[in-house]
Formats: structure tokens, sequence, C-alpha cells
């Protein structure tokens, strides 16, 4: 396939390639004459026939059209709905090479402060199962007539990739997500036709969820409705939220208006859209133990946890 491609690859073209290695988000990079070529969902040391999709200044984007020889990290996702699905990007990959290509990957985007100050990383701490373990998610929502789809988006692109389920969420969040879909007379979306998005939080170490539907202003009647038929097929349901606006401040309510989440005798109340807190519980333990042993907190004192984002490092291409 190299002899037909020009040395300036288009939109279109095939080309055979070796993944080198991984980088952010897990894509792989391989090289075509000297120029860099980003793969996403491939494995290193994967032979592959990819397709170009993206031609940049500095390097190119390409798909996978066939994979020539499987990296020896390859394992079967285990959903149906990767890679198309957006949220994911790891799944071919077996948990051990995940590990390690995620610690490498940190490794080499904070280079330049170790350089600079000689900042060390400890090693990654393996915290939660592959599958089951969200406790909160953000579901997107399409209405199509009197009926709404219901999933997440798709890989770089803004359109929605229907799911039946997440294997990622935890089984109470499943079980309500199922509800939420087979929902009818009313449907879902007849009762909220502008719905854009569903946010789901489970408290721990009780098991009550809190949903906020993201949606203009509509009557309390639905909201009424909507609460009283999932708390009967999901008693565990502890209140819905409606949301919408800029600000995303909640404009009514039934049941609950917070989840509670103890962490190692901390106690905090989690409501519909302006609190954050971690995908998962294990993850969630860890990084407060963690943080512990760090600053070797007495009974007195007090901690502000600051979050800013993330910082663009120089391409470590």
């Amino acid at each position: 396939m190299e002899g037909t491609v020009s040395c300036s690859p288009q939109i279109g073209d095939s080309l055979e390639l070796e993944i080198e290695k991984l980088i952010f988000r897990g894509v792989g990079l391989a090289r075509w004459m000297g120029m860099v070529v980003l793969v996403p969902a491939s494995a290193p040391k994967d032979r592959i026939r990819a397709r170009v999709s993206q031609t940049r200044s500095h390097y190119l984007e390409a798909e996978i059209e066939e994979i020539l020889s499987p990296s020896p990290e390859r394992v079967s996702p285990f959903c149906k709905h990767f890679p198309s699905c957006g949220g994911c990007q790891w799944q071919h990959l077996s948990l051990s090479a995940q590990r390690q290509w995620k610690e490498a990957i940190l490794q080499e985007l904070l280079a330049p402060l170790a350089r600079r100050g000689g900042l060390a990383i400890s090693g990654i701490l393996p915290v939660s199962p592959p599958q089951a373990y969200r406790t909160r998610a953000q579901i997107k929502v399409e209405v199509e007539g009197n009926q709404s789809r219901l999933g997440f988006y798709r890989a770089r692109s803004r359109a929605l990739e229907a799911i039946d389920i997440c294997p990622l969420l935890h089984p109470d969040l499943q079980e309500i997500y199922r509800s939420l879909r087979g929902l009818n007379h009313p449907s879902l979306a007849q009762l909220y036709p502008s719905l854009r998005e569903i946010w789901m939080q489970r408290g721990f170490p009780g098991a009550e969820i809190l949903l906020t539907l993201i949606t203009p202003p509509s009557s309390r009647a639905a909201l009424r409705l909507l609460y009283h038929r999932l708390k009967e097929v999901f008693p565990h349901l502890g209140g819905i939220a409606l949301a919408w606006g800029r600000d995303g401040r909640t404009y009514d309510q039934a049941g609950i208006a917070h989840v509670n989440m103890a962490l190692r005798g901390l106690e905090l109340r989690v409501g519909p859209t302006s609190s954050f807190c971690q995908a998962g519980e294990a993850g969630a333990e860890t990084i407060f133990q963690v943080m512990e042993g760090w600053v070797g907190f007495e009974q007195t004192e007090r901690a502000l946890d600051l979050y800013c984002g993330w910082v663009p490092f120089a391409s470590p291409w």
C-alpha cells in the first residue's frame, strides 16, 4: 500500500502502519515517512491498515480499516458499543497494559516539570474494578417524536451513540437507566420534549440516587408523575431535580435535594448541579487516603480542594 500513496497523504488514503506507543487519551502513535499519524483504538505493536481522516500541519489523523497483525496487549472489549461510544478509550487493552501505558503517558506529560523541579511519579494505584464502578454519570438525550434516545456522544463528535446499557455503571444506575429507556404511557419524550441530558448520582454508603434533568422549565405535574413512576419500580430513587440555563441552577425538584456521601469520617452532601465528586466510591476513598498521608491532618485543621482543570504541556512527539 505504501507505494501507492504520495509523500503527502490526503484524506481517504490508506496507509500501512505499525503503532509505536500510546499518548494522551490512549491514542496510538505511528509514523509515515517521518510524519506522526494518530490512530484511536489502536495498540502498541499493532500492524494496521488505516484510512487518513484528517490532515494537520504537523501530523495526520487516521482510523483503523484492518488489523493486519494484532498487538499482544489487545483483548476483546467487554462493551459492544466500543469504540463508537466516546465514553471509553482503553477497552481494547488488557488491564495491566492500560495501567502501564497510563503511567508512561503521565510521566511523559510531566517531564517538563520533572526536569525543572525533580517531580517524581510514585505509580498508579489500581482502585476500581473494570466494570460496574461508576456512581455518577451524565447521559445524553435526543428526542425523536414521542421517544427518546439515551446514550453518550460518539468519539470526537457531538452525535449521539444510543446504548441499551453501559457496563461501567453501578448496577443501581444500570437499573434506573433501563427504567428511563423503557418508560411509556407517557414516555420520557412526551413528558420532556426538550430534554437534553440526565445526570445520575448515587450516594454512599447509602444507595439513594438523585437524578437531574437538563430541560427548559416545564409543568410540575410532569415532574411529580415521573418521580412516582420511577419510584414504583426503583425504591432507591431519592429525588429528581430540573435544571436549565447557563448557571445550571435547579428550578424545581421532587423528593430529596441531595445525596449523602461519607469519606473516611467526613460527611458530604452532593447536590444536583453545584457539586463535583469522583465517579466511583473506591477512587474517592483512595484519593482521600493518599491526601491524608501527604498532609498529616490534625482534627482541627481544614483543607481546600481547588480544582483548576488541566494544564497543556508541549507536545512530546
